[in-house]
């Protein structure tokens, strides 16, 4: 019996010097990228419209709803620190909550009508609303999951929706925001449990913005269109092994295929020595938004993963789609 409480001992000592050092490597990460940011030494202008998240910029949302860009962006990956914010904040609390607390004197000092963001499986936007209500929160739905390449990966267990939870269990308060617009109601069903907000399903905001009006004659296919879905460890493979077939495919029936890549021309080298050879053609991506104007002209679609292909399938554009799990069944759990 000491024995065993020995051995427990022994553990717990264990696990606890584990958690310390793990606290202490994230402590030191957030240090380095402190210091490599890009340090703004003044305050942000003052706007009625915010962006959480410079990604909402880059993946395009932005020059399809605010065209005019009067707008103030707040970086939330470190691309940039304002140091008279940082300064006020650890003045006023501290070291204590100070991203979250940086954010609050972020949003005060722009002062602004609306935030706005497209990057909706980021927790810490849906605290916003509990540090300061004194402006409107939207959150836009971007891509099918909240989490990259899940269902590739298998169940995750702490995953976006489990970090809510804990955040609402601890805090004793529900992460919310003011208008939440998601993709169809299995997205609005799973996220009202943990989020409060006024929800709308109008489908991907991108691909709205692209619709497609083109009657197409599908009696007689010459082309086909693969959409890569990158470079990722958890996809690659899967991805090469159906390009391979699609070529066989398309070779015996004089079909012409269309790689089209998440990357500029620069990656085509890659792509043609690591993925089946042949006569296809390489398509690079040379905006945020090019890929929709592609997809609107496609007469058939393959894609094995990603948020672009199933968009191209809400277009009624015919699909081929060697997905694990469909977005429509909910989960990695649910199978078509």
């Amino acid at each position: 019996m000491a024995k065993i409480q020995k051995n427990n001992l022994y553990l717990d000592l264990i696990i606890n010097l584990y958690n310390k050092a793990k606290i202490e490597i994230m402590i030191v990460i957030k240090i380095i990228k402190l210091l490599k940011s890009r340090w703004i030494f003044k305050m942000p202008k003052k706007s009625d419209i915010l962006i959480f998240d410079r990604v909402t910029e880059k993946a395009g949302f932005t020059e399809i709803i605010f065209k005019k860009k009067n707008y103030e962006v707040i970086d939330v990956r470190y691309e940039s620190v304002c140091l008279p914010i940082l300064i006020n904040v650890i003045f006023k609390f501290g070291f204590t909550r100070i991203k979250e607390n940086y954010f609050a004197e972020f949003i005060r000092k722009v002062s602004p009508k609306i935030i706005y963001t497209a990057i909706d499986n980021n927790m810490d936007f849906y605290k916003l609303k509990l540090l300061y209500d004194k402006c409107i929160y939207i959150s836009d739905q971007f891509g099918i999951s909240k989490n990259a390449y899940a269902a590739f990966k298998g169940r995750i267990k702490k995953d976006f929706f489990w970090h809510c939870k804990k955040f609402n269990k601890i805090s004793k308060k529900k992460l919310k925001a003011d208008i939440i617009f998601v993709f169809g109601n299995y997205e609005k069903n799973k996220m009202s449990k943990y989020i409060d907000g006024n929800y709308f399903t109008l489908g991907s905001t991108k691909n709205n913005h692209f619709y497609n009006i083109e009657k197409k004659d599908l009696s007689k296919i010459k082309d086909i269109l693969f959409i890569c879905s990158g470079k990722y460890n958890a996809t690659i493979e899967t991805e090469k092994l159906y390009f391979k077939y699609l070529i066989s495919f398309c070779n015996k029936n004089n079909i012409h295929v269309n790689f089209l890549s998440r990357f500029g021309q620069d990656m085509e080298d890659f792509y043609r020595q690591n993925y089946a050879k042949g006569s296809w053609t390489y398509i690079p991506r040379t905006d945020m938004l090019s890929s929709y104007n592609i997809i609107n002209k496609q007469k058939m679609v393959v894609f094995t993963h990603g948020t672009v292909g199933f968009e191209a399938f809400a277009k009624n554009i015919k699909c081929a789609v060697f997905y694990s799990d469909y977005p429509e069944k909910g989960g990695i759990l649910h199978k078509p």
